[in-house]
């Protein structure tokens, strides 16, 4: 089989469309060795798999991922793409999701913008924020349609190049070395190569291009990777930055967690003229509200308000609903602290083993530190486990039948000595009832 590196000795053909798919002399990449192996080719010959082979139990790659559902929103199947490491062979099918995402969205309020956010792992939700973000910045700005729409999938696939960056690097939870940062910073050039590879270069706008290959250049001419200062950062590219580096703050990251929306909006304000060009960060400040009416929000007392949707002069001093009033915070004698996420389930401190499987291994025998309806963490005393990764987790309480459970690592926190703590998102099917939990639960009070 060739391996990453090569490039292809001929043209590649659909053999059911008789499409050309890429020509003599691409590179030969895993998304592209995938991809000639879903053809029924061989990826050394290109020539048709005999029959047997391609109906063989015994040589038949195991789905790594579920069937996405039949009935499903467009943010749902965007998120279900993303899990599928981003594959471009359907791109009419692509544009058409991110249409209707578009459409989902609330076209008369474009002030709740951080409300649209998706909730989850920010690996994976990170490029479909990224575009709703982006979508709502164009709107405030008056683009048409068809504009929209080309942002809308330079956000989603702006980071598209960081598939090909090794996961060591990618998934690494602490610091960059020098060698390592200058590896991740070329993913936009990464990604302007993969969108070669998979022969859309003539059909992806030059709106998009400008996305994928600029949203890491800055009006100061400090960015990456040419370089651009002032008008020669491409507008698009600016707007994906703001975008990016917002949901990059208020998300909890590898590296650290996340910080409150209203520090993270003066972050973007503070970034005018440097990082940013003054009138997208005046379109940022009118698309999108680090607390949204009808939101909640933790005061410095530790009252918890809900936002009111009245006019305000700044989004950082809403008005707020607390039991017998509302307040203009704007008035000085409250302020936010934290934007305030009810939790979705009691967390039980439940400690008891574990095996952990990864892809059909048995990798190793862990404990758990505690459990939810919807997660949970765990330890690794091996440090073999890594974000982003589709786990099997077969919980064995010392009195009581054993229960699989499933889900997605997202995040992990290396200790100085001893093991490595990390948590695991549950999967829907694999969401644990009260009942369950305290059954789990009981043996262990005192």
């Amino acid at each position: 089989m060739e391996t990453e590196g090569d490039r292809l000795k001929a043209d590649l053909i659909d053999p059911a469309t008789g499409r050309l798919l890429l020509s003599e002399g691409a590179p030969i990449t895993p998304l592209v060795t995938q991809r000639i192996k879903s053809l029924g080719l061989d990826p050394e010959t290109l020539e048709p798999l005999p029959a047997t082979t391609l109906l063989s139990p015994e040589t038949a790659p195991a789905p790594e991922r579920p069937i996405p559902p039949t009935r499903t929103s467009a943010l749902n199947r965007l998120l279900f793409w993303i899990a599928m490491d981003m594959p471009l062979d359907d791109w009419d099918g692509l544009v058409h999701w991110v249409e209707e995402a578009i459409g989902e969205l609330d076209p008369f309020d474009a002030s709740v913008a951080h409300g649209d956010r998706v909730p989850g792992d920010h690996e994976r939700t990170h490029p479909v924020n990224v575009m709703l973000l982006s979508v709502r910045m164009a709107q405030a700005m008056g683009f048409p349609a068809t504009v929209v729409r080309e942002v809308a999938i330079g956000a989603l696939l702006h980071d598209l190049g960081k598939l090909q960056v090794e996961p060591e690097i990618r998934f690494r939870p602490g610091g960059l070395s020098p060698e390592q940062m200058r590896r991740m910073r070329e993913h936009p050039r990464l990604g302007l190569e993969l969108l070669r590879v998979w022969g859309l270069m003539d059909r992806v706008s030059p709106l998009v291009l400008d996305a994928v290959g600029g949203h890491h250049e800055r009006v100061d001419g400090r960015g990456y990777p040419a370089g651009l200062a002032g008008a020669m950062v491409p507008e698009v590219a600016g707007i994906v930055a703001i975008a990016e580096a917002y949901d990059s703050l208020v998300s909890d990251c590898l590296y650290r967690r996340r910080f409150p929306p209203g520090f993270a909006y003066q972050l973007i304000r503070r970034g005018t003229g440097s990082r940013f060009a003054p009138h997208l960060v005046k379109a940022f400040e009118r698309a999108i509200w680090p607390y949204p009416p009808h939101s909640q929000v933790r005061l410095a007392d530790g009252t918890i308000a809900k936002v009111v949707p009245k006019e305000v002069s700044s989004p950082l001093q809403p008005w707020v609903q607390l039991p017998n009033q509302q307040i203009l915070l704007a008035t000085g004698r409250f302020a936010i602290v934290d934007a305030h996420v009810a939790r979705s389930a009691e967390r039980f401190p439940i400690r008891i083993p574990a095996s952990i499987t990864v892809n059909g291994l048995d990798l190793f025998r862990s404990e758990t530190l505690d459990l939810s309806q919807t997660g949970a963490r765990l330890l690794d005393p091996h440090r073999r486990v890594n974000p982003a990764t589709d786990v099997e987790i077969l919980l064995k309480p010392p009195h009581g039948t054993p229960t699989p459970i499933e889900g997605r690592v997202v995040w992990i926190k290396p200790l100085e000595h001893g093991g490595m703590p990390f948590g695991v998102r549950l999967a829907p099917s694999s969401a644990l009832s009260q009942a369950d939990l305290k059954r789990l639960w009981k043996p262990q009070r005192r």
